[in-house]
């Protein structure tokens, strides 16, 4: 699941999405704890995983978070673990540095986004004035 593109969504804008390879961990994990996700294609190790599970028998959860698509989303890393903490460990998964990151990544994002913008004027071209001037 990918977030809609934007920055500075907040934390409880994250929707985490819930998988599991049998009826049972579906309803003590996933159903009441978070959205099932119903409907996609799971690849790579948790689809593996996952469908092994299924096929014998044995408990496989995969959680998935709605992330930004174009740069690294510590805060949908943040609130998985959050979620993960919350009901499976019920121990303490610190996600602050994951929120700390979040921020440095938003922060550089928007830095490389001003000076890219500064850097397309034509030379010579003035800036706009802020609107109280004109």
């Amino acid at each position: 699941p990918h977030r809609a593109k934007g920055r500075g969504a907040r934390l409880n804008d994250v929707k985490v999405y819930g998988v599991a390879s049998t009826r049972k961990a579906r309803e003590l994990y996933i159903e009441p704890n978070m959205i099932p996700f119903a409907e996609g294609v799971i690849t790579g190790i948790a689809g593996v995983l996952l469908n092994e599970g299924r096929r014998r028998g044995f408990d496989v959860l995969t959680f998935l978070a709605e992330a930004q698509a174009d740069y690294p989303d510590a805060r949908a890393a943040a609130k998985v673990i959050e979620t993960i903490n919350a009901i499976l460990l019920r121990s303490p998964l610190d996600p602050v540095p994951l929120y700390a990151e979040a921020g440095r990544i938003e922060q550089q994002l928007l830095s490389i986004q001003r000076h890219a913008a500064e850097r397309s004027r034509p030379e010579g071209t003035p800036t706009a004035s802020p609107p109280m001037y004109r």
